[in-house]
């Protein structure tokens, strides 16, 4: 949770990445384990949680709802 950010690398391009928190605090990228699924250490199958499947469809919404608000800022 609360582990997605959106990086801005260009005038027309947006990167988001998602990351955790390891036991010491410190940001570990593991996303792509949680999102596919692995098969821990111990040998205990974990099972695919593929988040962004919700936003990937709400992206058209979304993308229409952010240009809205940019032709309205910019009149």
């Amino acid at each position: 949770m609360s582990s997605q950010k959106r990086e801005n690398i260009g005038e027309d391009r947006t990167v988001f990445v998602w990351t955790g928190a390891d036991e010491n605090g410190s940001e570990k990228a593991y996303a792509l384990e949680v999102h596919d699924g692995y098969v821990s250490k111990g040998g205990n199958k974990m099972p695919a949680r593929a988040f962004t499947d919700n936003a990937i469809q709400q992206l058209p919404d979304i993308v229409e709802k952010l240009l809205e608000r940019e032709v309205k800022a910019n009149g």
